[in-house]
């Protein structure tokens, strides 16, 4: 009896541990909203000092492991670095909003928002499925003290050319070359 029991213990946690279960969506946390220190305001008067941003990487995520009810799907980030300085505010306590002046396929949340993080890059999520994209947007950096930095402008854009004719030269001569290798390996192992 004791032995049957023990079994039906360690069935049952092994049935725990290979059973499906239950699949987490995926969520990104995305940017935190950046929030004014009232202490700061009125003290620091200095704005921050915002260079051109750069696009620093552009990181498309597949859905992979993500169940079909996820709202994920495809994602693509955008890191942006380059970003601003400050006299008070440490560089992940800058706050940045978003505005698109050019292009279109992308709206930015409205308001101003932290990079997280160690604060040398902001990331910029696209929409679900969006692989193909050209805008241009301003970027205003604000400190804790709510002083905002002259605006600056990044054109973001990627062309993927999933669909286009006669693109991809190059990576038409790779696989010509990867077919003519595999091809003479056919033909050597016939010989033999």
């Amino acid at each position: 009896m004791r032995g049957a029991a023990g079994g039906l213990l360690i069935v049952a946690a092994l049935a725990g541990i290979v059973a499906p279960g239950r699949a987490r969506a995926c969520v990104f946390a995305g940017p935190t909203p950046h929030t004014i220190d009232v202490a700061m305001v009125g003290v620091d008067l200095t704005p921050p000092s915002l260079a051109k941003p750069v696009v620093g990487d552009i990181t498309r995520l597949d859905a992979t492991g993500c169940d079909a009810n996820s709202e994920c799907g495809h994602t693509t980030i955008v890191s942006l670095t380059n970003l601003a300085t400050d006299d008070t505010t440490p560089i992940n306590k800058i706050g940045y909003r978003l505005t698109v002046i050019a292009g279109g396929g992308y709206t930015p949340k409205t308001g101003v928002f932290d990079p997280g993080g160690s604060g040398d890059t902001f990331p910029v999520y696209l929409g679900a499925d969006q692989e193909d994209f050209d805008f241009t947007l301003e970027v205003v950096a604000v400190d804790a003290a709510g002083n905002e930095s002259a605006p600056q402008t990044v054109r973001i854009h990627q062309d993927t050319g999933a669909c286009s004719i006669g693109r991809g030269a190059r990576g038409g001569v790779v696989t010509l070359a990867i077919v003519a290798l595999v091809l003479a390996a056919a033909a050597r192992r016939r010989r033999r």
